[in-house]
């Protein structure tokens, strides 16, 4: 039978109360207990209470010294059988192992609250970390101790009264029309040419512009198809993968004069190529590549486009803004329909873009676009 027994410490000579839990047999026979002590009877009775309710249930979870960083790298290696995106994967990895585990990763998870939870996301405050990283971090760690709990090493989750920093929108200001046309001057006969003229004229992602390989390109109906996207893992180096969504698949209106300048650069590629390795064929090779001609690194590129923009006396934004600054353009200067930019985006609704569900066709897309080129080129 379950019983509270009040003891008293001969060291410090106070009054505690044990909770003893008849937990079961063991393989002989022999009746199994767990024992549990507490500074007041109150919790003592609330802990005998809902440990009867779980032993009659099959619920009940025995004392363990499984600590947090245990049961994280146990999650790891379960959210890795879920075929998720090599990014997303990363992403959890960082924020586990250099946040999650130097912060609370040696503490038994059965005596993690809900006070180590906020002592560590007020060390990542103090570390000045974005409201966004944070909450990034918060999200996994609530994901693992759900993860304790279907296991049965926790009763629980101590994520409660989470103290989490308010998110404060990232501000894009895009560039205007006349600061579009210096970048893309500027870029000329640089490495950031064609990589700077693509993202103006489409808005695809960098990942997504780094993974359009030739065949990717329709010359005869002037279309560009995205269907991939790369990314970079650490130990594999770049691969391409699926893209973000199913509606980031998308095929994209382009104007003639892109089109032909990119018939000239292929063919100028398709030259270089041959000398530098016969056999290899143009169409399988991707229209940006390093001088290896293997797949660029996405941070990389951002980071040097950067350094370009300084360089260049050029007002800095994020190369994502680039994006931004397409979508902003063709919406608030050419008076293109949301919609018709959401489906150049490959965002998978309307809201998305704008809060605004209106329909867009390839025609109207182009008549935006082919405007907004002959603006800045």
């Amino acid at each position: 039978m379950s019983s509270i027994r009040k003891r008293l410490s001969q060291k410090t000579n106070k009054v505690t109360y044990q909770v003893v839990l008849e937990v079961g047999k063991d393989a002989n026979g022999k009746r199994m207990h767990e024992y549990r002590t507490f500074s007041n009877k109150k919790d003592a009775e609330l802990f005998l209470k809902e440990s009867d309710i779980h032993l009659n249930h099959g619920s009940f979870v025995q004392t363990s010294k499984v600590t947090v960083k245990d049961v994280a790298e146990m999650w790891l290696t379960y959210i890795e059988g879920k075929n998720r995106k090599s990014n997303t994967l990363r992403g959890y990895k960082v924020n586990v192992n250099n946040h999650i585990i130097p912060s609370i990763g040696d503490i038994k998870i059965q005596k993690l609250t809900s006070y180590h939870i906020n002592d560590m996301i007020s060390e990542m405050q103090k570390e000045e970390l974005s409201a966004t990283t944070i909450r990034y971090v918060a999200t996994n760690l609530q994901q693992i101790l759900k993860f304790a709990v279907n296991r049965q090493i926790l009763w629980k989750s101590p994520y409660i009264d989470i103290d989490l920093p308010p998110l404060i929108p990232y501000q894009c200001k895009p560039y205007s029309i006349e600061e579009l046309r210096q970048l893309l001057q500027a870029s000329k006969n640089t490495e950031f040419e064609y990589i700077v003229r693509i993202a103006a004229e489409t808005g695809v992602r960098i990942g997504e512009l780094l993974a359009l390989k030739w065949s990717d390109v329709d010359f005869k109906n002037n279309m560009i198809t995205i269907h991939g996207t790369v990314v970079y893992t650490k130990g594999k180096g770049c691969i391409i993968t699926s893209p973000k969504s199913l509606k980031s698949n998308r095929t994209i209106p382009v104007t003639s004069k892109l089109i032909d300048d990119l018939k000239r650069l292929k063919l100028t590629e398709g030259k270089r190529l041959k000398a530098f390795k016969k056999g290899s064929r143009i169409e399988d090779k991707t229209i940006i590549h390093n001088n290896k001609w293997t797949l660029c690194i996405p941070s990389e590129v951002s980071i040097r486009f950067s350094r370009f923009l300084k360089e260049n006396g050029l007002r800095k934004i994020r190369f994502h803004d680039l994006r931004h600054t397409h979508a902003s353009l063709l919406v608030n200067e050419y008076g293109m329909n949301v919609t018709a930019v959401r489906d150049r985006l490959g965002h998978s609704r309307a809201s998305t873009t704008m809060n605004c569900y209106i329909s867009g066709t390839s025609k109207q897309q182009l008549s935006g676009v082919e405007k907004l080129m002959e603006d800045i080129i």
